[in-house]
C-alpha cells in the first residue's frame, strides 16, 4: 500500500498536481497511444469511456480502446503500454481479424483493455 501511495503522489505531480487521478489515468492513456499510433500507422478506432468498480476501499479503473492496423505495430504498442505506462496495466488484449468490404481486403484490429486500481480515500473516512 505504502508503494502505492508513492506512486500516485510522484504520478500525480508529474500531471500537475491539481488533476484528479481519474482524469490524469485517462488524458495520459490517450495521450500515450495517440502519439504512439500516430508514429506507427497505427489508427485508434475506440476509445471507451472510463469504468470505475470499486471493492471496499480500492477503486479499479478500466479503460479500452481499439486499435487497427499491422502486427507488428500493435505488439509494439503492448510492450511500449507494459513496459513505458506507469499510470496502469495491461489487464486484457484481444486481436480480431476483419473484413473490409470497400477493398475487399482483412484488416487487423486490436482491443486493449487497461486497469489502473487505487485507494479510494473517500471510502476510508
Amino acid at each position: 500500500m505504502m508503494q502505492l501511495r508513492q506512486q500516485e503522489a510522484m504520478l500525480s505531480q508529474e500531471l500537475g498536481g491539481s488533476a484528479g487521478v481519474e482524469q490524469g489515468f485517462e488524458e495520459a492513456l490517450l495521450q500515450v497511444v495517440g502519439s504512439f499510433a500516430a508514429d506507427h500507422r497505427l489508427q485508434l478506432t475506440e476509445f471507451s469511456e472510463l469504468m470505475i468498480a470499486q471493492d471496499q476501499n480500492f477503486k479499479i479503473e478500466t479503460l479500452r480502446l481499439s486499435l487497427k492496423g499491422a502486427y507488428k505495430d500493435h505488439l509494439r504498442l503492448l510492450n511500449h503500454l507494459e513496459s513505458d505506462f506507469k499510470l496502469g496495466t495491461v489487464a486484457s488484449v484481444d486481436f480480431e481479424l476483419r473484413k473490409n468490404y470497400n477493398n475487399q481486403k482483412e484488416e487487423l484490429y486490436q482491443t486493449i483493455f487497461v486497469q489502473n486500481l487505487y485507494e479510494d480515500d473517500e471510502s476510508t473516512k
